[in-house]
């Protein structure tokens, strides 16, 4: 699928970070439970599971690490939101007069947010001069 989409030119970003990461995860796990069974003959040069292991944790590392990939997933993956939200914005999927009133009812949503925030920063202002008084 990752190969396909880059044959054909589309942003794969994601698709080939995720290859990465997931394929070098299951290798570092898979070598570290071959050492776990060799045990202490596992890091001598006799079987060459002691130079998978080194070669599985430099893949991990060498074209960025598998936190780094994670962060570029999450980016990729919020562009990706972000644009079907402003395909599905710019869409009348929802009548006119539905969306005044989502809009009406958004602002007033907002106001009674403020609202409340003022309320409660009030009420923190009360409290914090009490402890002054005491």
């Amino acid at each position: 699928m990752t190969a396909r989409q880059v044959d054909v030119g589309k942003d794969s970003r994601r698709m080939v970070s995720e290859a990465k990461k997931t394929s070098t995860e299951m290798l570092w796990s898979v070598v570290n439970d071959c050492m776990q069974i060799m045990g202490g003959i596992g890091y001598t040069n006799v079987y060459p599971v002691e130079r998978f292991l080194r070669d599985a944790r430099l893949q991990m590392i060498w074209t960025g690490t598998n936190e780094v990939m994670n962060l570029l997933i999450q980016h990729e993956y919020y562009k990706e939101l972000l644009a079907r939200r402003k395909t599905r914005a710019t869409s009348s999927w929802m009548p006119p007069t539905r969306r005044v009133k989502k809009r009406r009812f958004m602002s007033k949503l907002l106001l009674l947010a403020k609202r409340e925030r003022g309320k409660i920063f009030l009420r923190m202002q009360k409290v914090a001069s009490s402890w002054g008084n005491e």
